[in-house]
């Protein structure tokens, strides 16, 4: 029989290769964690195959799942193979509250609530976000700028389409906790030149599922138009990885956009970048509070 050179791995020994280029930089390139984690087939996750693992290969398995799922929520195939691991952890006993933790979070950001709620019930003491009770459809509109309207004290979300393909609007995507995001707002809204036009056409998305922390903004800055993101696919043009990014629309199209606020070295480079957004989208300055 002839021989080959390059030799046969085992689903362990694929699995491991691949997890290992996953987890071994603290914060990878997302091209690098894109092309990793297409190598994983799965047939290398029948439970047979997972019962050939160590307890630190899993180790390792789950947490290079994991953080494929983080940067790209929504992957059901990944999606599919975290939870197979988990099972194989459930099995063998060696299961922790984090692993619950994690697992509902990635079922959280793929908007899977109901596969979220059975994972809450395996780990009652786990520690989980609040989510809310009551989640419908406000049906209508197409499946684009889609978002969760919270209210109810968080009790309720309603998925419904935001009106951005036709005017001008400004989308400022964040994250509930940034504060650099915080300090954005706080500045717009402290600021005459500013205020009017941001309340008229501005916006404010995240893909984080933060019921309570989009509350505590709408109540903070009493600004009532902050939601949460259905799928970051609905955004096209919309980066959800970084906070705060400001985006300027005019009929859906996206004419101006840019990254971050203010500094220590250029303390009204935030302000002077949402009026060039302004001007871009048509907003006279005179609207914005700028005469001239």
């Amino acid at each position: 029989m002839a021989a080959f050179g390059g030799g046969c791995a085992s689903p362990a020994g694929r699995n491991a290769d691949i997890s290992q280029a996953l987890v071994k930089e603290a914060r990878p390139d997302l091209d690098v964690v894109a092309a990793a984690a297409a190598r994983f087939r799965e047939g290398d996750f029948s439970d047979a195959a997972l019962k050939t693992h160590s307890d630190g290969e899993l180790d390792q398995l789950y947490e290079a799942l994991y953080r494929v799922n983080f940067y790209y929520p929504g992957r059901k195939n990944s999606i599919v193979l975290q939870r197979g691991v988990l099972e194989e952890r459930l099995r063998r006993k060696r299961q922790t509250n984090e692993d619950g933790e994690r697992m509902h979070k990635v079922y959280i950001g793929a908007r899977m609530f109901k596969d979220a709620a059975a994972i809450g019930k395996l780990f009652p003491g786990a520690e989980f976000p609040a989510v809310p009770e009551l989640i419908v459809s406000g049906g209508g509109g197409e499946n684009k700028w889609r978002v969760y309207d919270i209210s109810d004290g968080g009790k309720r979300a309603e998925l419904r389409s935001l009106p951005l393909a036709a005017g001008r609007r400004i989308i400022m995507e964040i994250f509930t906790g940034c504060p650099t995001a915080e300090k954005a707002l706080g500045d717009i809204l402290a600021d005459p030149a500013l205020s009017d036009a941001f309340r008229k056409y501005g916006l404010l998305v995240t893909d984080r599922f933060d019921a309570v922390g989009v509350l505590l903004w709408r109540e903070h800055f009493k600004f009532p138009e902050v939601y949460i993101a259905h799928r970051r696919d609905e955004f096209p043009g919309v980066n959800f990885r970084t906070s705060p990014n400001f985006y300027f629309l005019d009929a859906g199209e996206i004419k101006h956009s840019f990254f971050g606020w203010a500094d220590k070295s250029r303390p009204d480079s935030g302000a002077a970048n949402l009026l060039k957004g302004l001007r871009a989208i048509s907003v006279p300055v005179e609207e914005a509070g700028h005469g001239g």
